[in-house]
């Protein structure tokens, strides 16, 4: 009886996630579709599409890129090496699923001159087809939990067509 009540809040919450996302303005080209929530700002590019919040201070830039030769552990092993490069710190990684597809996400913090946390960098990764996809935000870091939010919805929207 727990199990099926368990599912059952689990299934609610997927769904309501679900539209959630369907409130907003959807966004396709070649490679894929997204729904951005309308309150946000968009800029399409050919191959791309960069979004900001209302207030500008934080964005996402969701790119395609060329077929790639090497695995998608390697692929982020190496962006990963050259952001401390930057004062970016690797605060958290996992795995998910973007689209039914493998996926690496990793969130960097930037620091201050003083260590205070002032920025995050929170990135997608994966492939469809060998072709590399890369979901970058960005944002003060006083808003990650509620931009972390709006960011899951856009990526749980993303539909990838080649």
């Amino acid at each position: 009886m727990k199990r099926i009540f368990f599912f059952l809040l689990l299934i609610l919450g997927l769904l309501s996630n679900v539209v959630n996302a369907e409130q907003g303005i959807k966004y396709q080209n070649s490679y894929f579709c997204i729904i951005v929530p309308e309150s946000w700002n968009t800029v399409y590019i050919p191959t791309s599409i960069r979004i900001t919040s209302p207030n500008g201070t934080s964005s996402i830039l969701i790119c395609p890129y060329a077929q790639q030769q090497i695995s998608l552990d390697e692929k982020v092993a190496g962006i990963e090496k050259d952001y401390p490069l930057f004062n970016r710190y690797l605060e958290q990684s996992g795995n998910l699923h973007i689209d039914n597809l493998d996926a690496r996400f990793s969130l960097y913090v930037e620091k201050n001159s003083d260590n205070i946390k002032e920025k995050y960098l929170l990135n997608y990764d994966f492939y469809k087809d060998q072709r590399f996809y890369m979901i970058w935000t960005n944002g003060n870091y006083d808003n990650l939990e509620t931009d972390r939010k709006v960011i899951s919805e856009i990526v749980s929207s993303l539909k990838v067509l080649q």
